[in-house]
């Protein structure tokens, strides 16, 4: 039953419903920011310092 509410909805109506204004835009700008920050952290490795 559960899944079959997701496999009716459409990729329109899924956008539609995400909040649009400034906030929630610049929350998902720093998620981004931090997703893609931590998949380059994790691909370099770790850094040569003798500190």
């Amino acid at each position: 039953m559960f899944l079959l509410a997701f496999i009716d909805l459409t990729l329109s109506e899924i956008v539609s419903d995400i909040p649009h204004d400034a906030g929630a835009v610049v929350a998902y700008i720093l998620l981004i920011l931090f997703v893609g920050f931590t998949v380059l952290g994790s691909r370099r490795g770790k850094s040569s310092s003798n500190a």
